[in-house]
C-alpha cells in the first residue's frame, strides 16, 4: 500500500495500488537495479536499507527521493518459537512478511547539495582572490567571521585560510583595518547591495592597497554571508602618488621660477632659492654659494642642513672638491654616496648630494639623508630652477652696473628701462616658451607609461593591446618640445656665456662657402620654404671661429624660415668684398618689418611682437646671441627690410687669406 503523500511523489491517484514490480518501474533505469537489490536484501535478508535515487513521475518528471525500509517479522510465528518477540527481526526468528518504509522527495535538497558542491569548486578554482564571511544575528546586531578564504586569496595576502578561519577581521588584520572592514559589511547589509570599495591592509609590516567587491547572501530575505572579492593595487597606488608628486613638484616650480624672476638683489636671490627648493622637494638641506674673490662662499643655507650637516666650508675656485668642480666645469656633480669617496670634510648625516652650476655667479647644492636619494627627475627640476636664478643673478648684476653709472646718468635711465621692459618680455616669454614644451613632455610621457604600464600586483603586463601608432606619435610631440626647451635654454646659457666672456672663440680660417645649409632643409620644407645656397664653388674664407659661424648661421636661417611664409624663398650666399671682408649673405621673402624697429632687434628678448599674444614663438635670444658672437669674432651685420618685403641680413668677418692650404698673415 502506498500514502496520499508516496502517490503524489509517484504522480499517481490516491486510489491507485502498485505492486514492488510496478513500483520498481518508477525508478530511473539507472538506479533500478539498486533500488531491486536492496529491496531483496531486506527480503530475503532482513537487512533494512537507506538510499537516494532517481524516481520518474507518470508524467515523466525526474524527482530524486530518499527511500527506506525495514523488514517487519510475523511476530505470531517469532512468539511460538521463542515464546517472546522482543528480540528484533532476525529471520531465524520468524517469517519476514513485509517490508515497511518510507519514500522523501529530496528533489530541491539535492539541487542545493549540487549548487553548493558547484560553488564550492568555483570559489577554489577562481583566479580571483575570493573570501566568504559568516553574519551571525544571534545577538540582535550582526556579526562577522571569517568561513573561508580561496586559494587565490591565501596567495596574494599571504595569509592561511586555518589561521583566521572563525576569527573577527579585527582579530584577523588588526584594530583600524578590521573596524573598516566591519563597517563596510555593515553597510552591505544595510543597502542589500554588492558594494564596492578601497582598503588599506597592513601586510609584513607594510601598507598595502586593494580594491574590495562585496554582497551579501540572501535566505528568505535575512544576509547570512557576505562573499567578496579584492585584488591588490599597491603598484598603481604608488604609481599614481609618484605621479601626482611629480606633478606638484612641476607646479610648484611654476610658481618658484615667477617669484624668483621678480627679486631684487643678489642676497634676496640666495635667500629665496634655499627657500624655495626647501619647500618644493623633501631635501635634507640646501646651500647657495656665490663667487667672490677667488672662492665660492656660503651665503644662504637652510636650517635643515645646518642640523644635518654644521661644517660649510667655502673653496677656492681650482680646488679638487665637487663644488668647485661643478663652478669650473658649469656640468652638474651629482653623488648618489658620499662615503665611497676619501674626503676630509665632515658631511654630517648627509649621503647624498648634487652640485648645480650657476653660471659665473655660485653654485646651488642640495643634499639627502639616503643613499641615490637624488633621483634624475628631481636634478633636472633642481637644474631648471638654478638656471632660472642664473639668469635673475645676471639681470642683477647688469641692473647694479646700470645703477653705478653715474656719469651717464641719461642713458643709464634708458639701459634701466630697457631692462625693465625685457625683464617684462622675459616674464612673458620664458614662461611660454618653457611651460608649454615641458607640459607637452610630462602630459605625453605620462600618456606612454598609462599605455605601457600594467596594473596588477605580479608586475607582468599583457602588451598585445598597446597602440603603437600612438605612442610613435606621442614620442614625435616629446622630441619637438624637447628640441624647443632646448633651443630656448641654448640661447639662454649661449646669451649668459657671451655676456660672461666664458665662451671661448678661436679665429682661424673658415670656408664661408661650404658652411652647410641642410640641417634647416627639413624645417624649411615643412614650412613650405623653398631654401638654397647660392654662389660659385669658390672658397670664401672668412677669419672667425668655425663654431661662432655656425651659430651665427642657424640663428639667421631659424629667423629666415620662420618668418618667411609658405611658397616664399630664402637664399645663402658668400662673397668677398675687396681684401678686408669675407661677406655671407642671408635674404628671404618673408614678412619683413618696420625698419624702425632694426635699432633694437639685437637687443635680447627682443622680436617686432612681444608678448604672449604675439605672432610667432620664440624668446628673441638668437639675433642678441649672433650679434654677441660677430663682436668676439671682430665682425658686424647689417639689415635691410621692409614691412611685406622680406629682410636682408648682411654678416661681414675679417677675411683671411690661405696659401696651399696654410693661412697667410
Amino acid at each position: 500500500m502506498l500514502t496520499d503523500q508516496a502517490c503524489r511523489i509517484h504522480g499517481i491517484s490516491p486510489d491507485r495500488d502498485l505492486t514492488p514490480e510496478q513500483s520498481l518501474a518508477f525508478y530511473h533505469p539507472d538506479d533500478r537495479d539498486a533500488v531491486a537489490a536492496a529491496f531483496r536484501r531486506a527480503v530475503e535478508e532482513g537487512v533494512p536499507y537507506d538510499i537516494e535515487v532517481r524516481l520518474m513521475t507518470q508524467e515523466g518528471e525526474e524527482r530524486w527521493v530518499r527511500t527506506r525500509g525495514e523488514p517487519q517479522l510475523d511476530t505470531s510465528a517469532a512468539e511460538v518459537a521463542n515464546g517472546d518477540a522482543s528480540n528484533g527481526q532476525d529471520s531465524s526468528q520468524g517469517e519476514i512478511v513485509r517490508v515497511r518504509g518510507t519514500v522523501q522527495d529530496i528533489t530541491e535538497r539535492r539541487e542545493r547539495r549540487r549548487e553548493l558542491e558547484q560553488a564550492d569548486t568555483m570559489f577554489r578554482g577562481a583566479q580571483d582572490a575570493l573570501f566568504l564571511i559568516d553574519v551571525d544575528h544571534a545577538g540582535g546586531e550582526p556579526s562577522f567571521a571569517i568561513e573561508k578564504l580561496n586559494p587565490t586569496y591565501e596567495e596574494a595576502t599571504g595569509m592561511s585560510a586555518e589561521s583566521v578561519r572563525g576569527k573577527t577581521p579585527v582579530e584577523a588584520i588588526g584594530d583600524e583595518a578590521g573596524r573598516f572592514r566591519e563597517a563596510r559589511y555593515q553597510k552591505c547589509l544595510d543597502q542589500e547591495k554588492p558594494l564596492e570599495y578601497e582598503e588599506e591592509i597592513p601586510l609584513e609590516g607594510e601598507m598595502t592597497y586593494w580594491e574590495t567587491r562585496i554582497t551579501p547572501v540572501l535566505v528568505e530575505g535575512t544576509a547570512e554571508k557576505i562573499v567578496g572579492s579584492t585584488r591588490e593595487v599597491t603598484g598603481r597606488k604608488q604609481r599614481e602618488q609618484f605621479r601626482r608628486q611629480r606633478r606638484q613638484k612641476v607646479e610648484a616650480l611654476y610658481e618658484a621660477t615667477n617669484q624668483l624672476l621678480r627679486t631684487e638683489g643678489k642676497e634676496a636671490v640666495g635667500a629665496l632659492l634655499v627657500d624655495l627648493v626647501d619647500e618644493t622637494f623633501d631635501f635634507a638641506g640646501t646651500a647657495v654659494r656665490f663667487a667672490k674673490d677667488g672662492r665660492l662662499v656660503p651665503t644662504s643655507v637652510s636650517p635643515a642642513l645646518q642640523a644635518h650637516m654644521p661644517e660649510r666650508q667655502s673653496y677656492n675656485f681650482d680646488e679638487e672638491t665637487p663644488v668647485a668642480e661643478s663652478y669650473r666645469t658649469g656640468q652638474t656633480q651629482v653623488y648618489h654616496d658620499l662615503q665611497e669617496g676619501d674626503s676630509a670634510v665632515n658631511r654630517g648625516d648627509i649621503r647624498a648630494a648634487a652640485y648645480v652650476p650657476m653660471g659665473h655667479h655660485g653654485t646651488l647644492s642640495v643634499g639627502s639623508r639616503r643613499v641615490g636619494g637624488i633621483d634624475s627627475f628631481d636634478r633636472r627640476l633642481v637644474e631648471v630652477i638654478a638656471d632660472y636664478a642664473t639668469l635673475v643673478l645676471g639681470r642683477v648684476d647688469r641692473e647694479a652696473v646700470l645703477r653705478g653709472a653715474k656719469e651717464e646718468a641719461e642713458r643709464a635711465r634708458q639701459e634701466a628701462e630697457a631692462a625693465s621692459q625685457a625683464k617684462s618680455v622675459f616674464l612673458a616669454n620664458m614662461s611660454h616658451e618653457i611651460r608649454t614644451p615641458l607640459t607637452s613632455i610630462l602630459g605625453f610621457a605620462e600618456a606612454i607609461g598609462e599605455e605601457v604600464g600594467g596594473d596588477d600586483q605580479t608586475g607582468k603586463t599583457d602588451r598585445s593591446d598597446v597602440d603603437l601608432p600612438a605612442l610613435r606619435q606621442f614620442a614625435a610631440l616629446i622630441e619637438s618640445s624637447g628640441e624647443r626647451l632646448m633651443n630656448t635654454l641654448t640661447g639662454v646659457l649661449n646669451l649668459s656665456k657671451l655676456e660672461a666672456g666664458e665662451m671661448n672663440l678661436a679665429p682661424e680660417p673658415v670656408d664661408l662657402a661650404k658652411k652647410a645649409v641642410q640641417e634647416f632643409v627639413p624645417q624649411a620644407r615643412d614650412a613650405g620654404v623653398d631654401l638654397a645656397a647660392e654662389g660659385g664653388q669658390d672658397a670664401v674664407w672668412a677669419r672667425a671661429d668655425e663654431g661662432g659661424v655656425q651659430i651665427v648661421l642657424r640663428n639667421l636661417l631659424s629667423n629666415a624660415v620662420k618668418y618667411t611664409g609658405e611658397g616664399g624663398a630664402v637664399r645663402v650666399s658668400a662673397r668677398t668684398d675687396g681684401k678686408q671682408d669675407a661677406v655671407l649673405e642671408v635674404v628671404d621673402t618673408g614678412v619683413g618689418m618696420d625698419p624702425a624697429q632694426v635699432e633694437d632687434l639685437f637687443e635680447p628678448f627682443r622680436q617686432e611682437s612681444e608678448g604672449l599674444a604675439r605672432e610667432y614663438e620664440g624668446t628673441g635670444l638668437g639675433l642678441a646671441v649672433t650679434w654677441k658672437v660677430l663682436q668676439q669674432m671682430e665682425g658686424g651685420v647689417e639689415v635691410e627690410t621692409e614691412k611685406g618685403e622680406g629682410t636682408c641680413f648682411t654678416v661681414r668677418l675679417p677675411a683671411a687669406r690661405v696659401e696651399n692650404g696654410l693661412d697667410e698673415p
